[in-house]
């Protein structure tokens, strides 16, 4: 262990106002970091908000464009034309369209 006998130590007034600093800046540090808490809170929300609204255009496309494929086969049924059944029949939207971008 080292001999501290020699150590001149600084007086008490320069110790008080080097407390001052470490205090002033310990506060300043702890308002810098409330804000940018404060600040994440918000564009989380605004991230939630977009994403909600994404999320219900993406499924209303999908709806719109399943009624549609539904309206094609019932009016290829209604016109009695086998061919025509069959083609529409055999139409599947592929895979990748009922994934919203980003869902992974």
């Amino acid at each position: 262990m080292a001999d501290l006998a020699g150590t001149v130590l600084p007086d008490r007034g320069c110790r008080k106002e080097v407390g001052a600093k470490i205090a002033a800046e310990a506060k300043s540090f702890a308002d810098f970091m409330q804000k940018a808490n404060d600040a994440e809170k918000i564009i989380s929300g605004w991230k939630w908000t977009n994403c909600a609204e994404g999320k219900t255009d993406w499924l209303q496309v999908v709806v719109r464009s399943l009624d549609h494929v539904f309206a094609l086969y019932n009016g290829a049924v209604r016109s009695g034309q086998p061919k025509l059944i069959e083609q529409l029949g055999n139409f599947k939207l592929p895979t990748g369209t009922l994934s919203p971008v980003g869902s992974d």
